[in-house]
């Protein structure tokens, strides 16, 4: 099984595809692991060189208690596989990794996915949903009360269920594999590694972002990522957007065919 061992962590990740080919790095969301790509890594890896990785404190990868950073992390993935340039594809706190990156080392990023995602040091107004501000203070109640089992059935309901649809309108299979992803992040809970932000933020940086950048949300997500979509619209040199009209928070489960005919279109 591949490790990388970098700055007091072993990361687990993945690849597939011709290492010839152009490279694309996967970077799942804060409620999964790797395996949320599982339906797309095979079929993105028979037009490029496909690698993913757990983050720390997710999937097979362990940290001692340390300060990091996830950029600097990828770009170590990055150096030991030899890739000079990537693609990178990220999901939600995956996509605010992958655009830090992005500001961070600009010669390495060809182009940049942000699904259901937003910059770092985001801003906005409000107002959201009193549905979605009711999940969310309840989420955090039962964090510090260390109630994670409850939390990860209320996070599989903000962030699969989404918003407008019971469990019964999600695909099973999804539904099935987002919640075992998300229980078996519940032992990483100890490990007490410190990431180190993007200082300035993204949200403030944009127009330094010069590679083209596909922005996409679901429909059924939760607010935030629609509503700092028109800005990053706005602000980035060469932006785009697509909503994926039967997802919420992770297309690549929900909506995988129409995730690689817009994700791969964009790509290549």
């Amino acid at each position: 099984m591949p490790f990388l061992n970098h700055n007091h962590a072993n990361i687990y990740y993945e690849t597939a595809g011709d290492p010839g080919h152009p490279a694309v790095v996967l970077i799942h969301a804060g409620i999964a692991d790797r395996r949320m790509w599982d339906d797309v890594f095979a079929p993105l890896a028979e037009r490029f060189f496909v690698v993913r990785y757990d983050t720390r404190g997710f999937g097979l990868t362990v940290t001692e208690d340390v300060v990091y950073s996830n950029r600097d992390d990828l770009r170590a993935l990055l150096d030991t596989l030899g890739i000079r340039q990537t693609m990178l594809v990220g999901c939600s706190r995956g996509g605010t990794i992958a655009m830090d990156f992005t500001l961070e080392h600009p010669d390495r990023v060809a182009k940049l996915v942000m699904v259901c995602s937003t910059p770092s040091g985001l801003e906005l107004d409000g107002p959201f949903p009193p549905e979605q501000v009711a999940l969310d203070e309840q989420m955090m109640a039962l964090e510090e009360a260390g109630q994670y089992e409850e939390l990860v059935a209320l996070e599989i309901r903000m962030w699969v269920d989404g918003f407008g649809r019971t469990p019964d309108h999600v695909n099973a299979s999804a539904r099935e594999r987002m919640l075992l992803m998300n229980m078996e992040s519940i032992p990483h809970l100890s490990e007490k590694a410190t990431p180190t932000p993007l200082d300035p933020p993204a949200f403030h940086r944009l127009k330094e972002i010069a590679c083209p950048v596909l922005i996409t949300t679901g429909a059924h997500d939760e607010s935030v990522p629609e509503m700092a979509a028109p800005h990053l619209l706005r602000e980035l040199p060469q932006a785009s957007y697509h909503q994926f009209a039967h997802s919420a928070h992770v297309p690549s489960l929900e909506e995988p065919d129409e995730f690689l005919r817009v994700v791969g279109a964009f790509l290549a």
